[in-house]
């Protein structure tokens, strides 16, 4: 029999648990069947399956899957399989139906095509093949419109030229923008005020945004297009830029938590401490979303607590409840 391949199998695996769920008590003969395999490629696919498990080994968050039989009569620890063992899916991590992307997913990968597009060059043919396998997902069901990049993306070099350009004549710039942890392009007006090169060749332009009415410090490789425009200047003469790393975000999250959590916000950018070292933490930092605000803030919640906004404790403790009901 031919090696299967990884493909094949990871395929098998995004539909053989939500099957098993739906068939209790299925025999690993009759599953084999099912699937067109062997009992033995089975076999070794429950044990794959029944390995994984989420960061923490925490209770309820791994795949369990019962298939052996336990033979009593003569030691409680003789365990076996053979082919008429039932199979019992008591853990599942949530894959109770067949993993399917969704349009909204896909643009999402489109957009990352985009910006990896970018920084790496149009040199790699398997980024537009991705893209346009992305682009229809399905029948009757395409990536959205609004989500997609307004015309091909420009070379990094020529937003940093255009960006130069303007800090040499001042004229206000025109940029189609992809925050962090936002889905959707923005368009924007912004008065640049300084280009920044950080360590390891991250690029940064420094600017007064229009929208925001704040300085804001925006990526490079998030800029998907830039021209010069006829717009006056109206920054103030004073500018504070204290808050430019904020990423023109839509809240902020205030957090608290013991000292030894420190490494939890260690690194976000934007992140204001105001509590003295070694004291228990009272932070805050930008987040790009509610969505991704509230993610963060499970995946954080043994070793920080979000106090506010009062709508993002309210999302979080509804996920919360939401999770355990399940």
């Amino acid at each position: 029999m031919p090696t299967e391949s990884a493909v094949a199998r990871v395929q098998r695996f995004l539909v053989l648990l939500p099957w098993l769920k739906a068939h209790p008590g299925v025999t690993i003969k009759e599953a084999a069947a099912h699937f067109g395999i062997t009992t033995s490629q089975l076999v070794q696919d429950l044990r794959d399956l029944g390995s994984t498990e989420l960061p923490g080994m925490h209770p309820g968050e791994s795949i369990n899957i019962e298939f052996w039989s336990t033979d009593s009569a003569e030691d409680d620890t003789d365990v076996h399989v053979d082919d008429d063992c039932t199979i019992v899916v008591i853990e599942s991590l949530q894959f109770d139906r067949p993993t399917r992307i969704a349009a909204a997913e896909a643009a999402r990968l489109v957009l990352a095509l985009d910006v990896l597009e970018t920084m790496v060059g149009s040199g790699f043919t398997a980024i537009p093949t991705a893209r346009a396998k992305l682009t229809t997902i399905g029948p009757g069901e395409t990536v959205p419109g609004q989500f997609l990049p307004r015309g091909k993306a420009p070379s990094r070099s020529a937003v940093v030229a255009t960006v130069m350009q303007s800090l040499a004549t001042g004229h206000c710039l025109t940029i189609d923008y992809l925050p962090d942890g936002r889905d959707e392009v923005s368009t924007r007006i912004i008065e640049p005020l300084e280009l920044i090169v950080e360590a390891g060749g991250l690029e940064r332009v420094d600017a007064w945004c229009r929208r925001a009415e704040e300085v804001r410090s925006f990526r490079v490789d998030r800029i998907l297009r830039a021209d010069l425009s006829d717009e006056e200047p109206r920054r103030p003469d004073v500018l504070d830029r204290a808050g430019a790393l904020q990423d023109s975000a839509a809240l902020r999250v205030h957090v608290t938590g013991p000292a030894s959590s420190a490494w939890a916000i260690d690194g976000l950018p934007g992140c204001v401490v105001q509590s003295p070292a070694g004291a228990p933490i009272i932070a805050s930092f930008p987040a790009g979303s509610m969505e991704w605000a509230v993610r963060w803030a499970l995946s954080h919640a043994d070793v920080l607590t979000v106090t506010g906004p009062e709508d993002l404790v309210a999302h979080i403790r509804s996920r919360a409840r939401d999770a355990l009901e399940s």
